[in-house]
């Protein structure tokens, strides 16, 4: 790798002139960043930053913070290491541009991903750098480099709880539908604590309708995984090889429990529960997200969306059209017993602004916890949970699902929303296909 010589100021005045950095510490980070979700991780880069107590230096520099911007920032968040505003006149850039990765990109500028990080040694030479990731893998990546570079990395000895199992829960009712909890970078000094955690998801997943009035019909596993590692990232060993940003790994109602903070596990705040509970909505009963943000959805997206719709019956809580009379759940628009929760047409989701509907402003599978799961997603679920528990001979009936929703529906009836009128008229359900595999051949299947 090549040398990376500069002479810039930071924001307090101070000259940083690369030879004496680097020649002072035994790595130096360089932190390219704009402030796309860098205010979430500042703390984890000043959390490194004290950890390795001089050993390590940070240069935080940026294009799209002026001085003053800077400044506010280091303040409010008791920023330690130098911040340095990029300019013409205040230049940092690498010189060489022969390695392939490097030869079209310009250091003055941050990636719309949030950062770029590049550590140099002692010597002056580049000895890792991530230019393409979000900013949550970015920091376990150099995390993980930076605890292998200097010997921290934990490495687990004991793997005699690998791949045992305890029951968390037994159903009662049906046949049973297996959830089995699983952890990935989960060392042999935290199995307690994913005992914990296991505990806690297992309470997250039921503590909302409709998962709570049919806990019931669930077995519950938890699943213990012992990892080498304990960091989430290109460069350790983990039981399941998770990445941050990667899919859910499941098989049929299986579901990971990953040990990292930048996670959405289930584990901590009401945020990160809620968004346990959207990925729930994906894993277990194929909701779609009632997200946009991506403009208006292309042709081919629609034509692969329509095909999962048709072919599994996935995503009951989207259509492609915006007529209240022929959308997927119209008979809730029409029956006055929902016209207190306001299931309507609502353009956007599947991280879509236009082109798609959805059927209430808010839900879960938009993120608002509060909101809950809206009529059709409960409808949804219900439907999964009696279809895996009794099977195929199981039938569907709305007014069934109807009697048990009385518990979820809004009491208040609106004025507008009064002239409805209800048409009992049963809905056909596509049937939802099972993936042929439980977790227990999944895992043979891996290697296990």
């Amino acid at each position: 790798m090549p040398e990376w010589d500069f002479t810039v100021q930071d924001i307090n005045g101070n000259s940083l002139n690369s030879e004496t950095v680097y020649a002072e510490h035994e790595y130096t980070v360089m932190l390219k960043f704009s402030m796309t979700d860098f205010e979430d991780f500042i703390d984890e880069f000043s959390a490194l930053y004290d950890e390795y107590d001089g050993r390590l230096e940070i240069i935080g520099y940026s294009t799209s913070l002026n001085a003053q911007e800077l400044s506010r920032l280091a303040a409010d968040y008791s920023i330690s290491f130098p911040l340095v505003t990029v300019s013409e006149d205040n230049p940092i850039i690498a010189v060489d541009e022969e390695i392939q990765d490097w030869e079209s990109y310009n250091w003055n500028y941050p990636s719309s991903m949030g950062v770029n990080i590049v550590v140099v040694d002692n010597k002056g030479d580049v000895v890792y750098y991530d230019l393409d990731h979000r900013l949550s893998y970015s920091v376990n990546n150099l995390k993980a480099f930076l605890q292998s570079a200097t010997g921290l990395l934990y490495e687990s000895t004991d793997f005699s709880r690998d791949g045992k199992y305890e029951i968390l829960q037994q159903a009662t009712i049906g046949k049973g539908i297996d959830i089995v909890i699983m952890g990935d970078g989960y060392s042999d000094r935290l199995m307690e604590t994913f005992e914990a955690d296991a505990a806690n998801v297992t309470e997250q997943i039921f503590s909302v309708e409709p998962y709570r009035s049919f806990r019931e019909y669930f077995n519950v596993y938890r699943l213990d995984l012992v990892s080498v590692n304990e960091m989430l990232s290109d460069m350790t060993n983990t039981a399941l090889g998770t990445k941050v940003y990667g899919e859910n790994v499941s098989y049929s109602s299986t579901i990971v429990v990953r040990k990292a903070r930048q996670m959405f596990s289930g584990l901590g705040d009401e945020s990160s529960k809620a968004v346990f509970l959207w990925k729930l909505g994906f894993a277990f009963s194929k909701l779609a997200s009632e997200r946009g943000g991506l403009g208006t959805i292309g042709e081919s997206s629609s034509d692969n969306i329509r095909q999962l719709m048709e072919s599994y019956g996935w995503y009951k809580n989207l259509d492609f059209t915006s007529d209240p009379t022929l959308v997927k759940w119209a008979e809730f628009i029409a029956d006055e017993r929902y016209a207190g929760e306001d299931i309507g047409v609502f353009e956007g989701g599947y991280g879509y602004d236009y082109g798609v509907w959805r059927p209430s402003r808010t839900s879960i599978m938009s993120g608002d916890l509060a909101a809950g799961y809206n009529a059709p997603s409960r409808e949804a679920i219900y439907y999964r949970i009696h279809k895996l528990a009794y099977g195929a001979d199981w039938k569907y009936d709305y007014e069934d699902f109807v009697s048990y929703d009385e518990i979820n529906r809004t009491a208040a009836v609106s004025t507008a929303s009064a002239a409805r009128t209800y048409v009992s008229q049963p809905v056909e359900m596509p049937e939802l296909k099972v993936i042929p595999m439980t977790w227990r051949e999944a895992l043979e299947s891996s290697g296990k």
